[in-house]
Formats: C-alpha cells, structure tokens, sequence
C-alpha cells in the first residue's frame, strides 16, 4: 500500500491508476524464512474477500437473518471463503449451521467433505444436543 500527500498544487493535477486483476486469481502466501511455516494467507480474489468482510460484519453485528446468505456462500464459491460461511451460520445459528455442514459432507467429491465430517465428529462429541434433531422420531 502506498500514500502521498500532496500539501499544494497550483493548475491541476491528474492522478491516474491502473488496476488489473488476474483471470483465476491465487491466494497469497507469507511463508517463515527460519523454518517455512505458513504465517499469513490472503485471498487474492477482490469479490471473495468483499464476501468475506461482509460475513464478518453479519457474524459480528448478529444478524440471523444473514444465515440464508451464508447458507449460499458455502455452496458454491471458494473454499476458504466456503469454510467461513460455514463458521459464522454455525456461530449465529446452530441449527441452521449444522445443516450447512451435513450439505458439505453429503458430496463426497466436495473439497471441504474430510474436514466437514472431521468437524462434525468434534461437534458431536462437545455438543451432542446440537445433533439431537437427527435422533427423534418423526412425529407423523
């Protein structure tokens, strides 16, 4: 990122910026010089991570209500960007989280499907009551 201040300017002044995005932008990756470890990864992909912030602001502020748009962002999209729709529908509303979650473990060709049903596993061994829907009797 860079600033300039620009105290005084006498006639005009004309500051042109070139953006380009890449066709399939990749994330990128800040790596330890000492021992190669991942320290930091950003998303690359401008609409993904506008995505992103907006799923914070929903998770942080409280709005249930933005459940259903989590519901569709971790349908389709990036995964990373996936996964965080799926934490914040799990954090806002459980219920409706956890079935976010059983739509991802129900593809087996889906990338996230191994730490969609590691997830489960862990949720159902700390939160038992969470799945407890999947046990009762249909009442018709």
């Amino acid at each position: 990122m860079m600033s300039r201040e620009i105290c005084r300017v006498e006639g005009r002044f004309v500051v042109l910026q070139l953006v380009r995005a890449a066709a399939n932008p990749q994330p990128t990756c800040e790596y330890s010089l000492e021992d190669g470890a991942l320290l930091h990864r950003a998303c690359a992909d401008i609409r993904a991570s506008q995505a992103e912030m907006a799923l914070a602001v929903l998770g942080q502020i409280g709005r249930a209500d933005g459940v259903a748009v989590m519901a569709d962002l971790a349908d389709d999209g990036p995964d990373h960007l996936r996964w965080e729709a799926l934490r914040h529908a799990l954090a806002l509303d459980p219920l409706a989280g956890i079935d976010i979650l059983t739509g991802m473990i129900r593809h087996a060709d889906d990338q996230l499907h191994h730490a969609a049903s590691r997830l489960r596993d862990q949720l159902k061994q700390t939160h038992p009551q969470l799945f407890a829907k999947e046990t009762e009797p249909c009442p018709a």
